[in-house]
């Protein structure tokens, strides 16, 4: 690529940041002390844009963390409700749950582990 002005190359670097580039003329550059300070200046506000960017992802995932584990638990608690008078199967829990049985036996076996149901033949209870 050619590039008409230092200002224009380092514009391009910053925009589309490639991973690495090869000048091959001129092989010596000038640099005036104003277009450097344009060029950091404009350097510093591409890396602020990233931090936040960065910050508001991980912001964003920390929630979505929190928020999965809290609905995890109140499925839980709702397997838990309706095993509450009798055992079911998981055909059953499927039906009043709205959740295919083949996503909600994941949740069961985990359940199981952790012991707060049992499985007795086909069927699980409290």
């Amino acid at each position: 690529m050619r590039f008409k002005s230092l200002a224009d190359l380092l514009g391009f670097c910053l925009d589309s940041m490639p991973s690495s580039l090869d000048i091959l003329e001129p092989s010596v550059l000038s640099l005036s002390a104003s277009d450097l300070g344009n060029f950091l200046n404009d350097f510093q506000a591409k890396l602020h844009q990233l931090d936040l960017l960065v910050r508001t992802t991980k912001a964003e995932n920390e929630l979505s963390s929190k928020v999965d584990k809290n609905a995890m638990v109140v499925l839980h608690n709702f397997v838990k409700f309706c095993l509450k008078e009798h055992p079911k199967r998981v055909e059953e829990l499927s039906e009043i749950l709205g959740i295919a049985p083949t996503q909600l036996l994941p949740i069961l076996n985990v359940m199981l582990k952790d012991g707060k149901i049992k499985k007795e033949a086909d069927t699980y209870a409290l």
